[in-house]
């Protein structure tokens, strides 16, 4: 694949990541484990192929977190979230 190519592929994955956050926040706001799960799953898979390195990290740990049983609402999971928000707005 060319570099132009790739690069078209990794524009148009920047311009759905802020859907997939309003996505990913509809789905903690409606306390929605499995979804958010899901979708963090997701999410870090295909930022990690795209070289969002940082936001494949973050939603892989927030998606530990749900699977440790922390509540959607925990601190920790409310910092990650941000973090991973105020990442992807970086982007």
């Amino acid at each position: 694949m060319s570099k132009d190519a790739e690069q078209i592929l990794i524009d148009k994955y920047l311009k759905k990541l802020p859907e997939k956050i309003v996505n990913l926040q509809n789905a903690v706001n409606t306390k929605d484990a499995l979804n958010t799960q899901s979708q963090l799953h997701k999410l870090a898979g295909s930022a990690g192929m795209y070289g969002l390195v940082s936001v494949s990290s973050l939603a892989a740990q927030l998606e530990d977190v749900i699977v440790s049983g922390k509540a959607l609402d925990s601190p920790n999971f409310q910092t990650l979230f941000e973090a991973l928000c105020a990442k992807v707005n970086e982007s």
